[in-house]
């Protein structure tokens, strides 16, 4: 479990889950749920290595508080998405963050529409009613006017499975309250 801390000194709850493999008696961060700042390949936990992976620089280092910081390289420095130990949590550990990151009022995932894919320098991010095109560095942003236009994106950009009726729901819920 980690603590996103955006590059803050701050105390958050641990909501954030991540994956530690073990290959050939190496460890590796796995982490496909971070968004378009997140890593696309395993990082190897290997204190202060920094790991290319051809579009972002990625590295883990202790802090003095002795957590691990997971950081991108982002505008000529590195940045902490999170922090996180290397204690085994059960899956009932796990449950209060879901249960908050889905359930609370104040959580980001229950107040906002978030739909992210990544592949090697194309990204490509949603949030709300703005969808993000980043590509060698440039992004391109297009305004999401209405429900069949979402629909588009989610089928067709992100490749989701989804009906126009959940299109409409999402729309309602998270973008035509931005317009208003």
């Amino acid at each position: 479990m980690a603590k996103v801390v955006y590059n803050r000194d701050v105390d958050v709850a641990r909501t954030h889950r991540i994956t530690l493999l073990n290959l050939a008696g190496d460890d590796y961060i796995v982490d496909v749920g971070f968004g378009h700042f997140g890593a696309r390949l395993p990082v190897k936990l290997e204190l202060g290595l920094e790991q290319d992976q051809g579009d972002a620089i990625y590295r883990i280092i202790k802090n003095t508080q002795n957590e691990y910081c997971y950081q991108v390289f982002k505008e000529d420095a590195f940045f902490t998405l999170y922090t996180f130990n290397l204690h085994h949590y059960s899956e009932a550990e796990c449950l209060p963050a879901h249960f908050y990151s889905h359930k609370s009022p104040d959580a980001a995932f229950v107040n906002n529409l978030v739909v992210c894919r990544k592949f090697y320098n194309d990204i490509i991010s949603l949030r709300n009613s703005e969808l993000f095109r980043i590509r060698n560095n440039e992004t391109v942003t297009t305004v999401i006017t209405n429900a069949k236009q979402l629909h588009f994106i989610l089928t067709g950009d992100f490749e989701l499975d989804l009906d126009i009726a959940i299109a409409e729901f999402l729309f309602s819920r998270f973008i035509s309250k931005d317009a208003t």
